[in-house]
């Protein structure tokens, strides 16, 4: 097991077992190669949490365990968070350069702009799982972001904007929430519910299709 309350640790592509556990409350903690939080247990709750460096490029694959608003996350171009179960949050005090996918567990963005036009280098990809956006605004803006499945929900200070030229498709919720598909964009909604308070744009060029309940 690692507990890290104060200091620093670097795991450069450690074969983490599945029985040991790894709890973060402050210090620093830095992800090179691939790593992963894979026991239910995995807490990182305070601290920084960086996710590749000016140098060298890391992976962090979350399949159990949560990383929570208490913790400071960066991730850099050269980093990857791959959310695969567990639940992660992503809030006001974290940068996001580099690349989030989530194909299963949570994702939590709060109260942070994060959008793909102001950080050209940033990524996001969701083939499974659920994120939540909540007082955030996720824009799509290149190929090089694309929602093909999970689930998406937007609260009533939430805000998608998908303008990346491709078919995107997710059960699709919101509640007071702003959904925008640019020119060119195609969403596809498997199932959800888009209620009467919520603000939808269709720009020119654009399809919102609806295939599920």
């Amino acid at each position: 097991n690692i507990n890290l309350p104060n200091g620093s640790l670097a795991l450069i592509g450690i074969n983490k077992n599945l029985s040991g556990t790894i709890n973060q409350t402050g210090g620093n903690l830095t992800i090179t190669n691939e790593n992963s939080l894979n026991n239910e247990k995995d807490l990182i709750s305070g601290g920084n949490l960086v996710i590749g460096t000016e140098t060298e490029n890391g992976t962090l694959n979350v399949t159990h365990g949560t990383i929570e608003t208490g913790a400071t996350v960066t991730i850099n171009e050269t980093g990857v968070l791959n959310v695969k179960g567990g639940t992660t949050n992503i809030d006001v005090n974290d940068r996001w350069n580099g690349e989030i996918n989530v194909s299963s567990g949570t994702l939590n963005l709060i109260s942070n702009k994060n959008n793909t036009r102001g950080v050209s280098t940033a990524k996001f990809n969701q083939s499974g799982g659920t994120t939540n956006i909540d007082d955030t605004k996720l824009s799509l803006d290149d190929a090089n972001s694309k929602i093909t499945g999970g689930i998406v929900n937007i609260t009533s200070t939430g805000e998608l904007n998908v303008n990346n030229s491709l078919e995107n498709t997710s059960e699709l919720n919101s509640t007071g929430g702003k959904f925008t598909i640019g020119a060119n964009s195609k969403y596809t909604t498997t199932a959800g519910t888009i209620d009467e308070d919520s603000k939808v744009a269709i720009e020119s060029g654009s399809t919102l299709a609806i295939t599920g309940e």
